[in-house]
């Protein structure tokens, strides 16, 4: 990307991508945190979990089976939930939900989350399919969050507030470069497993060659296919070798 701008645009065309990289399973999701994105709580940023793992919550289901559920998104700040509930203006799930009877079996898992919530005492606000069909998402979510985070301390005032444009852009820009920052801990690892498996650069490019890959695995592996080649090389030069070699 030649501007930050463009990067965000590409950011803001994904489906299912929040304008922060994190992959979320909806559109609605995805405009939800993209709400808390584009507004402050108080003049700061907002902190939010995506599908964090609640082990207060585990509960087994009529087989006996044993889930740890994730709430769609966490306040840590606050200790608050929201669950964005897949139920439609219809009072049916999405035609894509599977099972014999996709709505009936969601409502029934829907209301043990709920019971664990008032069991655990924890501070839970929600919002639908339904509010999003309606084009009122965006209205209900400061509404309710604002109202569950005032509950929860009540001696203190909240107010969001929508950040401009380009603080937007500069914020999204600065989400990408902390993910680009961990490009080079994925491309060490990539090479401690290439190695382990006796696999060098030359094996590498053979295989992209020969094998299908997805875009994003062919683009990932030529890079770290040059730095894996002047790692190499720069063992060789010194006569060293690594912990993969000494393995090996």
């Amino acid at each position: 990307f030649e501007k930050k701008e463009e990067f965000y645009n590409y950011q803001r065309s994904l489906n299912y991508t929040a304008l922060d990289g994190t992959k979320v399973k909806s559109e609605s999701e995805r405009e939800i945190l993209n709400f808390f994105l584009m507004h402050n709580l108080n003049g700061k940023r907002i902190n939010v979990v995506y599908e964090n793992p609640a082990e207060w919550m585990k509960y087994k289901d009529k087989n006996g089976k044993e889930y740890t559920p994730k709430p769609d998104f966490y306040f840590p700040d606050f200790d608050v939930y929201l669950e964005h509930w897949a139920i439609g203006k219809n009072g049916k799930v999405p035609r894509w939900f599977s099972g014999d009877n996709p709505t009936k079996e969601y409502i029934e898992t829907m209301n043990i989350k709920k019971e664990k919530y008032n069991s655990n005492n924890k501070i839970l606000f929600e919002t639908s399919q339904a509010d999003f069909e309606g084009n009122v998402l965006y209205k209900v979510l400061g509404e309710r969050f604002i109202k569950a985070i005032t509950d929860k301390r009540q001696n203190k005032e909240f107010k969001l507030s929508l950040i401009s444009y380009n603080e937007l852009v500069e914020r999204v820009w600065e989400d990408c470069k902390e993910f680009v920052k961990t490009i080079s801990a994925n491309i060490s690892k990539f090479i401690v497993i290439a190695k382990t498996y006796r696999l060098y650069p030359l094996d590498i490019e053979s295989t992209l060659n020969k094998e299908r890959w997805s875009p994003k695995q062919i683009c990932f592996a030529k890079i770290a296919n040059i730095i894996y080649v002047k790692y190499q090389k720069e063992l060789e030069k010194n006569n060293h070798i690594d912990f993969s070699d000494m393995i090996n």
